[in-house]
């Protein structure tokens, strides 16, 4: 098990690879690929699940793992 800090969150994931999207609207929340539920490489801007903002390839700088 994962626990990842973010801004806004703190979120405990089973995941083994790092998150591979954040999001740049309101949440600031991180995601995995098996949490966009469309192929996010063909989107212009791929949509947060959350609030509905934009995502970016997310990057060390984002979060903390705490574990």
């Amino acid at each position: 098990m994962k626990v990842i800090k973010t801004e806004n969150h703190i979120i405990m994931t089973s995941e083994i690879t790092d998150p591979k999207y954040i999001c740049i609207s309101e949440c600031k929340k991180v995601w995995w690929d098996s949490d966009i539920h469309i192929d996010a490489s063909i989107l212009e801007t791929p949509i947060c699940p959350m609030c509905g903002g934009p995502l970016r390839a997310a990057s060390k700088e984002d979060y903390e793992c705490l574990n």
